[in-house]
């Protein structure tokens, strides 16, 4: 089923993927494949989206029952995989815009691709619990962009539950939104379950920064001291592994002295009393 994309998002798209008769063939299907990169290549996304779409179909139609073809089978989840992702890409840059609409449509459709009886990915369940998995979590940071905290919550965690695999990503989420709705201790939790996936030599070092920024920050109003010292550890990890220039180190410095202020200022007010 193609993704419908509201009205208002449908003009001058033109007619990228033309009809099926149903007499198309892989080579078809290549072409149209082929000619979905040279239309991303043209910014119009869009219409690339709807000739990879047409692609699957085809590739599906050939595939049809004889999924005991290992090649094959495995192409026509390659294509699939190809169709989740991009309307996950797409997804995530309409949200960020604000295109509510258009992003859940193209979210929901990746929902459909990766449901438990949707052909091919059926064929391979643990590619397909991965893309559902990254396609929950997708949706879960939508929810949060246009401040629906608690079900972006739900989103996040249904993701880790549909992998089964324990994500720092979707922690480091999780742990930032619980810190918006003052679950201070929740917070904390999520951060720390973030450090520990990570480790103490991940594969993407910012991680842990932003791991220990968020711990810190959900520390500021139950253990301020601690608040501190984890501050000063994602400050010091930041310029080791990041640079100062780094957009994420100076989030980092500035919530730090907002805190270290803030503190103060609290300070005063009591030796003042």
């Amino acid at each position: 089923m193609p993704v419908s994309l509201p009205d208002n998002q449908k003009d001058g798209l033109g007619d990228a993927s033309p009809a099926l008769s149903g007499k198309e063939t892989l080579q078809d299907a290549q072409k149209m494949e082929y000619r979905a990169t040279v239309l991303e290549a043209e910014g119009k996304e869009i219409e690339s989206l709807q000739l990879m779409e047409s692609a699957l179909q085809v590739r599906c139609k050939e595939l049809g029952t004889n999924t005991t073809s290992g090649s094959l089978l495995g192409e026509t989840c390659d294509a699939a995989e190809r169709v989740v992702m991009k309307c996950n890409v797409l997804g995530v840059k309409s949200f960020k815009e604000s295109k509510y609409d258009v992003a859940a449509a193209l979210l929901d459709y990746a929902i459909e691709l990766t449901g438990e009886k949707s052909f091919p990915l059926r064929e391979d369940d643990a590619r397909r619990r991965r893309l559902l998995g990254v396609t929950l979590n997708n949706y879960g940071c939508m929810e949060r962009h246009r401040g629906h905290f608690t079900l972006a919550i739900e989103y996040m965690q249904r993701s880790m539950e549909c992998t089964g695999q324990q994500s720092p990503v979707a922690f480091l989420n999780i742990s930032a939104i619980q810190t918006q709705l003052r679950l201070c201790e929740d917070a904390v939790e999520s951060a720390m379950s973030a450090i520990r996936c990570l480790g103490p030599n991940p594969e993407d070092p910012s991680l842990l920064v932003v791991a220990h920024h968020n711990l810190a920050m959900a520390l500021e109003l139950i253990d301020p001291s601690r608040a501190y010292e984890e501050y000063s550890n994602a400050l010091r990890l930041a310029h080791e592994v990041i640079g100062k220039k780094s957009e994420v180190t100076k989030t980092v410095e500035g919530n730090m002295q907002r805190f270290m202020q803030v503190a103060q200022g609290k300070h005063k007010a009591s030796f003042r009393c």
